[in-house]
């Protein structure tokens, strides 16, 4: 966070139809129980214009993680699809371009989905990538343990209720100290 704009570690890509769910719990997960700054839009997004902000958001991530369900890449397939509306693959071809020493991609592969084959080519890289694959609801805690063994990214060292989007960045290190000397005191 730099006077007062957020950077998140990791940035959930995810279709509303299909992935939701999964990128809900996903995000939940991560940020308030692994304490990571996670990119969720129903979340995130505050009064922005989210077309302007999403893909400035995958940018700065360490790390994307792709929820792919069975219909992700449907769309693609379709005589009247418009790259234009599709923001799961702005958000992908922008994470891709980045180059694997600058962000970690982890395709995360929901059941009976997949990774088709013949993607265009400005996100077929994607096919490349270590997936996760769930095979059924009741693996999803199992496999979020090995996403986080996947990541690149590391908690976040100052708990999110310390964290104030308005703050200076002295205020952050008076906060950061109050931080440690609440747990080196509870200790």
């Amino acid at each position: 966070m730099i006077y007062g704009e957020t950077y998140y570690d990791i940035f959930i890509s995810y279709r509303h139809k299909g992935g939701k769910q999964v990128a809900k719990r996903l995000h939940k997960w991560l940020s308030e129980e692994e304490g990571y700054l996670t990119f969720f839009d129903d979340e995130s997004l505050r009064e922005e214009r989210w077309d302007k902000v999403l893909l400035k958001h995958v940018k700065r991530c360490r790390d994307f993680l792709l929820i792919v369900d069975k219909h992700i890449f449907d769309g693609i397939f379709d005589s009247h699809y418009s790259i234009e509306e599709d923001w799961v693959r702005k958000e992908l071809s922008v994470a891709l371009k980045q180059g694997d020493d600058v962000i970690n991609i982890i395709p995360i592969i929901l059941p009976k989905a997949k990774l088709p084959s013949n993607l265009p080519e400005d996100i077929s890289e994607v096919c490349k990538w270590q997936w996760v694959q769930i095979k059924t609801q009741y693996d999803i805690y199992d496999m979020f343990k090995d996403i986080k063994q996947r990541l690149h990214s590391k908690p976040s060292q100052i708990k999110r209720e310390y964290l104030n989007p308005i703050i200076t960045p002295e205020e952050v290190m008076r906060q950061a100290k109050e931080y440690v000397m609440n747990d080196v005191l509870a200790a």
